[in-house]
């Protein structure tokens, strides 16, 4: 899953969807990875991500839907560690954030705050040894 090629030129419509469709895409490759994974306290980690995540973007997905923005879902994948999956994932939502936060979308914000908490959250979890 590609984060990374998030462009602060993207409208604000595409930015909250295309954060969206990633998010949705990274739970299936997060659920492969928890199946080879041959450490266990990584197996759960990454079982709390594909379990917890479709519930925390269905809350931003739902609410920026009802807000009018539209839903796109041609975000491309691309294969890269876990953790580099974690960090442009967060690095997108701070860029997205921005936007919201600029344009006063305060439920989109608080929504997408959740999800934060929720990646720092899994961010935690795999530093512990």
């Amino acid at each position: 899953m590609d984060f990374a090629n998030y462009s602060s030129t993207q409208s604000k419509s595409s930015a909250v969807g295309n954060l969206i469709t990633k998010l949705l895409k990274s739970v299936p490759y997060v659920h492969h990875e928890h199946l080879t994974t041959t450490s266990y306290e990584r197996h759960i980690t990454l079982q709390q991500y594909y379990e917890g995540m479709p519930g925390v973007v269905d809350t931003l997905a739902e609410a920026s839907i009802a807000r009018g923005y539209p839903q796109s879902f041609d975000a491309q994948f691309n294969l890269v560690s876990f953790e580099q999956l974690l960090n442009d994932a967060m690095s997108e939502c701070n860029a997205v954030h921005k936007i919201l936060e600029k344009d006063g979308m305060w439920d989109l914000t608080n929504a997408l705050e959740d999800i934060m908490t929720f990646i720092s959250s899994v961010q935690y979890k795999l530093r512990l040894k």
